[in-house]
C-alpha cells in the first residue's frame, strides 16, 4: 500500500483550499531556480559532503522547506530514499515536513529506512501517532519491513496498539499481505490476536481470507468461534469458498464449523462455491456423508444449480446433476432461465440433458420473468433476443425454440431482438423468413420499435424484409409518422419511397428489381449472371422482388433460374412460397408468379433464353464455371430439372444484339394475375 493512500490522501481531503500557502512556499518566480537546485542537490548527493555543495552566503537556509507539487519537502524526499546524509544536513538545518499529519520517525518506519529511524529515534518518539492514531509499528507492518518491526519490537513497542479504524499491527500486515511480519508479532508472549476492528474483523478471518492457513492454525484455539459471522453474514466457511480455498474449507470443517449458515444473500457455503466455479469444494461437501443429513434448508443443492448455470460453471453443473436425484421441474426452468439471462450457451445442453424427453418442452415453454413492462409469457427465445445474444439464439433454435412465438403481450421475437439493437440478430430473424408486420397488444410492429431506438441500420433491415411502414399502432401512429421529428430516421422511409436504395447495402442486381419495370433488370441480367448474390442484410434478388411485390422482375428472374422451364421456374415458386406465412406480401408475389410463369408469352420466354444462351456460351469462353441454383433443390424441383430439355439456340449469336432482345421483353411486361 502505497503511503500517500495511508496518511497523504487523507491529508488532501482534509485541505480546505489550494490558495493557503504554507510556511516556506516559493513566493517569488526569481527563487524557483534556484530552489529546484536545492531540491537536485539533495536528492542526488550521496558519497560527497553536502555543506560545500549546496549553499552559499546569498541563499537564506529558512528556505529549504520549499514544497514540490506532491506538496513533499526535501526533507520527506531524503527520508524516504534513505539518505541519511541528506537528512542529516536538512535537520541540522531545522528542514521541516511542512504537515503535522506525521513525523519523521513515523515516515522512515514506514518507508523502512531502519538506518534513518535509527538516527531519528529518541525518548518518547517509540509510541508516537500520526492524526490516525498510527504508531511506528503499524507504520512498520504496513508495507511488511519486517527488520524495522523487530527492532521496533526490541525496543518495547507497545504491539496491541490500535489507530482509529481498530486496526493492530498484526492485523495491518495481514491485511496486507506480509504474512512473514504477521508471523513475527505472532512470536511475541504478549501479542493479543483475538482484537477485532470496527468492523468486527480479527486476525484469523484476514489470514483465511488471503490462504494463510498456517497463521490461521496459529491464531486458533478453543475460544475462537469458527461460527462468527461477519460482513453480510459470511462465516469463515463462505470466505473460503469465495475463494477457492479447499484447504481451508477441510481445516475448518474438521474443526467442526457450520456448513449450513447462510449469509445475509440467503447462500450457504456451498452454493457460494458454486456460483463462483469451485467444483473442488462442492465435492467437498457432497462427499460428506453427514453434510445433506444435517441440511437445515430443503433443495439447497437445487438452488446451487440455479446459481452454477446462471454464472455459466460447467464443471460445477457435471457434479451436482451427477449427484442430485429427481431435479424438480421448477428448478430445470429456473437453471434455463439464469443461463439464458446471462448468455452462457455452453451450459443450456448439460441442462437439457437432466429430462431428455422434456427438453424440448423445455425450450419451447412460455414462462413469467423480467423487469419488462410486460413481462408475462416468455420463451427463452425473448430473453435471449431481449439481451441481443445472436449465438445462444441460434442455439436455442437448434434445441427446438420457436422463432414465432409470441409472449402475453403478442410481442414476437423480432420484437425483442429489435429493442436489443443488435442488427446481426434482427437480419438473422428476418432471414427466417417471419413475419416483420405483426403487432403487439398496443398496435407495434417490430418496425416501431425500431424507430422508437432510433436505428436507421435495423429500419432499412426491416423496409427491405417487407415491413409496412403505413401500419398504425393503437394511437393511430405510423413508423412514418414517429420518425418524422428525426430527419435522418425519415430519410429512411423517404429513399425506400423512392427507391433511392444505395443506402440498403445492394448490389446492381437487387437494386434493378426494386423498380415493377424489367428493363433495369434486362440491362443488368447479361452482365450479373449470379443470382446467389446477397445483400447485406441477406437478401436474393428474388426475395428482394418478392417481398416488394415487383412481379415482372421476378418472374423473369425465376424463369432465368430455371433456364427457360417453366414448370421449374413454377416449382421454384412454389419452393418459395412455402417458406412464409399466407398473409405475406412475399408468399402472396410467389403465389401470383406461379401463375404469372405459366402465361408469360412464348415469344417473350425465347428471347430471353437467347440471352441466357449468350450469357452461358461467354462464361464457358472465358471459362468462368456455371453457377449453381440460388436455392437449394427441394424433391419437386429435382424431378423436374432432372426430366427437362433445355432449348438452346444457335450459338453464333452474341451478346451484341441484345439490346434490342431487352427492349422487345420490356415492352411486353408480365400482367399481374389477381
Amino acid at each position: 500500500m502505497d503511503f500517500v493512500l495511508h496518511v497523504f490522501a487523507e491529508e488532501h481531503a482534509l485541505k480546505r483550499n489550494n490558495t493557503v500557502q504554507s510556511r516556506g512556499q516559493l513566493t517569488h518566480k526569481k527563487d524557483l531556480g534556484v530552489y529546484m537546485k536545492i531540491f537536485e542537490l539533495a536528492k542526488t548527493v550521496n558519497e560527497k559532503e553536502f555543506d560545500p555543495l549546496l549553499l552559499t552566503d546569498s541563499i537564506p537556509l529558512d528556505k529549504i522547506d520549499a514544497l514540490d507539487e506532491q506538496h513533499h519537502t526535501p526533507l520527506f524526499h531524503a527520508i524516504s530514499e534513505g539518505d541519511l546524509k541528506k537528512t542529516k544536513y536538512l535537520l541540522k538545518n531545522n528542514a521541516t515536513l511542512q504537515t503535522d499529519k506525521y513525523t519523521p520517525f513515523l515516515l522512515a518506519c514506514f518507508f523502512g529506512q531502519l538506518e534513518i529511524a535509527q538516527f531519528l529515534y529518541q525518548e518518547g518518539c517509540l509510541n508516537e501517532r500520526d492524526i490516525y492514531q498510527n504508531t511506528p509499528l503499524m507504520n512498520a507492518a504496513w508495507n511488511g519491513h519486517t527488520e524495522v518491526v523487530e527492532w521496533l519490537l526490541s525496543l518495547g513497542a507497545e504491539i496491541n496498539a490500535t489507530n482509529v479504524h481498530g486496526d493492530s499491527a498484526l492485523y495491518i500486515a495481514l491485511r496486507y499481505k506480509h504474512p512473514l511480519t504477521a508471523s513475527l508479532l505472532l512470536e511475541q508472549k504478549n501479542i493479543d490476536a483475538y482484537n477485532e476492528n470496527v468492523l468486527s474483523y480479527d486476525p484469523i478471518v484476514i489470514a483465511l481470507f488471503h490462504g494463510y492457513l498456517d497463521i490461521a492454525k496459529g491464531l486458533y484455539n478453543d475460544k475462537v468461534n469458527l461460527n462468527k459471522q461477519y460482513t453480510e453474514n459470511n462465516t469463515l466457511l463462505h470466505i473460503c469458498a469465495l475463494n477457492g480455498d479447499l484447504t481451508g474449507t477441510e481445516w475448518l470443517l474438521n474443526r467442526g464449523a457450520n456448513p449450513h449458515i447462510s449469509n445475509s444473500q440467503a447462500l450457504t457455503p456451498l452454493m457460494m462455491a458454486a456460483q463462483y466455479g469451485h467444483p473442488t469444494i462442492v465435492s467437498k461437501y457432497l462427499a460428506d456423508k453427514n453434510y445433506q443429513k444435517q441440511a437445515k434448508r430443503p433443495y439447497e443443492l437445487e438452488l446451487a444449480l440455479v446459481m452454477a448455470a446462471a454464472k455459466g460453471q460447467g464443471a460445477v453443473l457435471d457434479i451436482l446433476i451427477s449427484h442430485i436425484k429427481d431435479i424438480p421441474e421448477t428448478s430445470i426452468h429456473a437453471a434455463l432461465l439464469g443461463a439464458v439471462m446471462n448468455d452462457r450457451c455452453d451450459v443450456i445442453p448439460k441442462l437439457l440433458t437432466i429430462n431428455p424427453s422434456k427438453a424440448a418442452s423445455y425450450v419451447k415453454k412460455h414462462y413469467h420473468f423480467g423487469d419488462y413492462p410486460y413481462n408475462q409469457g416468455h420463451t427463452l427465445l425473448h430473453a435471449a433476443a431481449d439481451k441481443g445474444y445472436l449465438a445462444l439464439a441460434q442455439n436455442l433454435a437448434h434445441l427446438g425454440a420457436k422463432l414465432d412465438a409470441k409472449n402475453d403481450n403478442k410481442d414476437t421475437v423480432l420484437h425483442y431482438a429489435v429493442r436489443s439493437g443488435n442488427l446481426d440478430l434482427v437480419r438473422w430473424l428476418c432471414n427466417q423468413n417471419l413475419d416483420v408486420n405483426l403487432k403487439n397488444k398496443q398496435g407495434n410492429t417490430p418496425l416501431h420499435f425500431a424507430v422508437e431506438i432510433k436505428n436507421p441500420a435495423i429500419i432499412r433491415c426491416l423496409l427491405l424484409h417487407g415491413a409496412d411502414h403505413l401500419i398504425e399502432n393503437k394511437l393511430q401512429d405510423t413508423p412514418e409518422f414517429l420518425a418524422r421529428t428525426d430527419k435522418e430516421l425519415h430519410s429512411c422511409f423517404e429513399e425506400f419511397e423512392k427507391r433511392d436504395l444505395k443506402h440498403f447495402g445492394l448490389c446492381e442486381i437487387h437494386q434493378a428489381v426494386t423498380s415493377k419495370e424489367d428493363k433495369a433488370l434486362l440491362q443488368i441480367l447479361p452482365v450479373v449472371h449470379d443470382l446467389k448474390q446477397r445483400s447485406d442484410d441477406g437478401l436474393t434478388a428474388i426475395q428482394v422482388a418478392a417481398h416488394m411485390n415487383n412481379l415482372n422482375p421476378l418472374v423473369i428472374l425465376l424463369l432465368w433460374e430455371a433456364k427457360g422451364d417453366r414448370k421449374y421456374a413454377q416449382d421454384l415458386a412454389k419452393f418459395y412460397m412455402e417458406k412464409y406465412d399466407s398473409h405475406m406480401t412475399a408468399y402472396k408475389s410467389f403465389a401470383q408468379s406461379e401463375r404469372a410463369i405459366r402465361q408469360f408469352p412464348e415469344h417473350r420466354l425465347n428471347i430471353l433464353l437467347k440471352l441466357y444462351q449468350a450469357c452461358e456460351t461467354k462464361q464457358n469462353q472465358q471459362g468462368i464455371p456455371a453457377t449453381e441454383p440460388v436455392v437449394e433443390q427441394c424433391a419437386s424441383v429435382s424431378a423436374s430439372a432432372s426430366g427437362r430439355k433445355l432449348r438452346f439456340f444457335d450459338s453464333s449469336e452474341s451478346l451484341a444484339s441484345s439490346e434490342s432482345k431487352e427492349e422487345e421483353l420490356s415492352e411486353n411486361p408480365v400482367k399481374t394475375v389477381a
